[in-house]
């Protein structure tokens, strides 16, 4: 069986999960290719350049011309199964309408929202097998969206759990807590905003944290800027952006792990910082992040964008040093038996095994002469909307479980 995954070669999770799968298929003799959605020339010269597994396909700006490259790349070399992400780029999403009838095709949907559920029902008549990354998205899709039960499926994501093991949090009552965010600095999906409201409700409680923030993204000024005006004086490392080789020492590094997200599949960081011992404190969020942490486990949920709740749930662990090692343990314990590399792993090549082998369930493949593009997938009047609306309305939503 060959493998093609729709995803262009970043730092992100989207393509730390395609290294991971990559590995896992390639372990049981399976090969795996990352086809990245834009033409093969845009590399030359980055740190993306060159890499193993990703064929570097060169195609026009012109969709239809190049939906016909990628399909006669993808049959060339043999493809059996395309694994796309629908709404991460038109081009890609719109092309399993195009392909080979013996192609078979699955949509991976790694985020509870609109803007990922709308493009794959768009395209849902010509897919095998949607894969959300977390209860919440399958259940989405089923309640509110109509897709039928047999063409949705859970895989989780998985933590490389050898690769970031560290010893277990000791308690460390005369030392600051240790806190740490990693992650993309945006604010309305992950609320990153929420971080100096966070740090001056701990200060004013007398807690002392040392609190570091890894990642880059578009509010990273914004989230500075912050920080000096809300918790002027406080103690906060700006790391940016860290390498994959040395996220395992950092995480090794602190006790907690917050994650203040609006909306989310089976955040890698998260699992991740679990997998090395930190506890997490992170938002409450039904069919994802509460399937993860167990709360009052090994980690605490709190309310959508309430800062409060998470200084709370902080401040609590740093009273109780003793809780806080538990924990610890727990987190690891939760990744070890249910969010490991090899789970997820042996879960997609089950499920590749049985779309494969079962009779494809798509319409015919559309004729490339007629190229066109669903309205679903063509921008809405929703781009309008102010960033700043949209936060509002994702927390209430949020709150009331809805996506």
């Amino acid at each position: 069986m060959k493998l093609a995954y729709f995803c262009e070669p970043q730092v992100g999770g989207t393509f730390t999960f395609f290294l991971r799968l990559r590995d896992g298929l390639r372990r049981r003799g399976l090969d795996a290719r990352c086809v990245p959605p834009v033409s093969g020339e845009h590399f030359a010269g980055t740190p993306f350049a060159d890499l193993d597994g990703v064929d570097y396909v060169t195609f026009p700006d012109e969709p239809a011309a190049a939906t016909r490259v990628l399909v006669d790349h993808l049959t060339r070399t043999g493809v059996d199964v395309v694994l796309t992400l629908p709404g991460c780029d038109l081009l890609t999403t719109n092309l399993v309408r195009y392909l080979p009838a013996h192609i078979r095709t699955v949509a991976r949907v790694p985020m509870m929202t609109r803007g990922a559920y709308r493009p794959v029902v768009a395209v849902a008549d010509h897919l095998d097998r949607v894969v959300g990354v977390c209860r919440r998205i399958r259940d989405d899709l089923l309640a509110d969206y109509g897709l039928p039960a047999d063409q949705v499926c859970v895989i989780e994501n998985g933590a490389d759990i050898e690769r970031f093991a560290a010893p277990p949090r000791a308690a460390r009552p005369d030392q600051p807590l240790r806190v740490l965010y990693v992650g993309r600095l945006e604010d309305v999906q992950k609320c990153v905003l929420l971080l100096p409201d966070l740090a001056a409700a701990l200060h004013r409680q007398g807690v002392r944290v040392q609190l570091t923030v890894a990642g880059d993204g578009p509010d990273a000024g914004r989230l500075r800027e912050r920080f000096a005006r809300v918790a002027p004086g406080q103690p906060v490392d700006f790391l940016g952006t860290v390498r994959q080789d040395d996220l395992p020492a950092l995480y090794a590094r602190h006790e907690v792990y917050v994650l203040p997200t609006r909306f989310e599949g089976t955040p890698n960081a998260l699992l991740e910082a679990m997998a090395a011992g930190c506890v997490p404190v992170v938002t409450r969020l039904p069919g994802s992040l509460d399937v993860i942490v167990e709360d009052g486990r090994c980690g605490w949920l709190c309310a959508m964008g309430d800062a409060a709740d998470f200084a709370r749930r902080v401040a609590a662990l740093d009273r109780d040093r003793t809780q806080l090692a538990v924990f610890s343990q727990a987190a690891q314990a939760r990744m070890r038996s249910a969010f490991s590399q090899e789970r997820m792993i042996d879960r997609y090549l089950a499920m590749l095994d049985e779309v494969c082998a079962a009779p494809s369930r798509r319409l015919p493949p559309l004729d490339l002469g007629c190229y066109t593009v669903p309205p679903a997938l063509r921008p809405s009047w929703r781009r309008w909307v102010p960033p700043g609306l949209k936060k509002v309305a994702r927390t209430l939503l949020g709150r009331m479980g809805r996506s």
